[in-house]
């Protein structure tokens, strides 16, 4: 027992991660129900959202929704997950229009991260991806504090950056909301209202504050 509680100190982050909150995840994809499962994702997202907050003793205004809030506060930088589906990445370039983006992505969506890059006119300097195993959440911590220092290099404060962690796989989801939440980075997701064949409909998205730390 006296090793054990050092251990839960160390490791609590991890275990809330991987213990329940994806545990959870697995649960409601089981239940057949996309809408089930998304909200279980994002108020899982809120949750530990929370969590950290209080852990850090740091007092901020809660997460914001309605009214595509996320988009309203400017950004010179933009950190992507990147899986398949590709819209609401695109969309948020195409409403933000950030100096700088990078991307979390795994080896079979790399492709589509260069891609996107391509498309919106980003050259290697003003463009970064990071290639992770989408289900190691240790490695993707990793690799999001590295694209978070490669911003701040350029001169970017953390004020100027959010990570989108709508696409991509939830381990993926949760492993840059987490340490963005240890640097104090604001997270948004994009939101999407589905039919009754959980299919997304069209020019429902609505990008909403999963974190936020406000401005100086």
């Amino acid at each position: 027992m006296t090793q054990l509680i050092p251990y839960l100190r160390s490791r609590w982050d991890e275990l809330l991660i991987t213990g329940i909150y994806l545990n959870s995840i697995v649960a409601s994809i089981f239940t057949g129900n996309v809408q089930v499962a998304l909200g279980v994702t994002l108020g899982g997202l809120v949750f530990l959202a929370i969590i950290f907050k209080l852990m850090t003793l740091y007092r901020r205004r809660l997460p914001m929704h309605g009214d595509n809030v996320a988009f309203k506060v400017p950004r010179r930088g933009l950190i992507f997950t990147v899986g398949r589906q590709m819209d609401t990445i695109r969309m948020a370039l195409q409403m933000r229009k950030p100096e700088f983006i990078a991307f979390i992505c795994s080896m079979e969506t790399e492709s589509d991260a260069i891609r996107l890059a391509e498309d919106f006119g980003y050259d290697k300097a003003h463009y970064k991806k990071e290639v992770v195993d989408p289900y190691n959440v240790k490695e993707i911590r990793t690799k999001t504090e590295v694209v978070l220092d490669w911003l701040l290099e350029k001169d970017l404060k953390t004020t100027d950056v959010a990570a989108d962690i709508t696409g991509g796989t939830t381990t993926m989801s949760v492993g840059v909301f987490s340490m963005t939440e240890d640097r104090m980075v604001d997270s948004q997701y994009i939101r999407s209202q589905f039919d009754e064949q959980n299919k997304r409909i069209d020019g429902t998205q609505e990008a909403v504050f999963v974190s936020y730390y406000g401005r100086e």
